[in-house]
């Protein structure tokens, strides 16, 4: 089920109120297939372009959002396994400015893209309820297993979205 409003911060929801579903797994596997089409045919005069000044490339864009999955998956693993540790967030320009993505194919994104979702995917698929309703602090904020998953194909949405409008 989806996460409610004490799940999670309030600034998850944004993200979270853009899926359909109340299948997590479904919601991550649907994001994944209706993605793939645009970004596997993303044109290539298009990479490395920026759609304003200060704003990321596509490369960038995508890697982004691989980043982001895998640290949401480390944060979604550490809560459910019991780790009551505070875990920290990360600076995602930081990470844009040093991901040396203008060494990249866009197509070798979208297939780390791949290969990390089915890992999320497979993750997800395989935490419990009981897991799945833990709670821990991720980015100095209380919030679930569940609500994280529900996050990560939102946030995930959300780009895409910028990609297709902007770029």
């Amino acid at each position: 089920m989806k996460p409610n409003q004490t799940d999670c911060p309030p600034y998850y929801h944004n993200y979270i109120n853009l899926i359909s579903t109340d299948n997590l797994v479904e919601a991550l596997e649907n994001n994944m297939k209706e993605a793939m089409p645009y970004l596997t045919s993303f044109p290539i005069e298009k990479e490395n372009k920026r759609y304003a000044a200060g704003k990321w490339t596509p490369k960038q864009l995508l890697l982004h959002v691989v980043d982001g999955e895998r640290i949401f998956n480390y944060r979604a693993l550490s809560i459910a396994r019991g780790d009551q540790q505070s875990l920290q967030g990360f600076e995602e320009d930081l990470y844009a400015s040093n991901d040396e993505s203008d060494n990249r194919s866009f197509q070798s994104i979208v297939e780390e893209f791949v290969s990390v979702r089915l890992s999320t995917i497979s993750l997800f698929k395989n935490f419990t309820e009981n897991q799945l309703s833990k709670l821990g602090v991720a980015n100095n904020y209380k919030t679930t297993v569940n609500a994280i998953g529900f996050f990560t194909v939102g946030h995930a949405m959300h780009h895409f979205t910028v990609l297709k409008e902007r770029y």
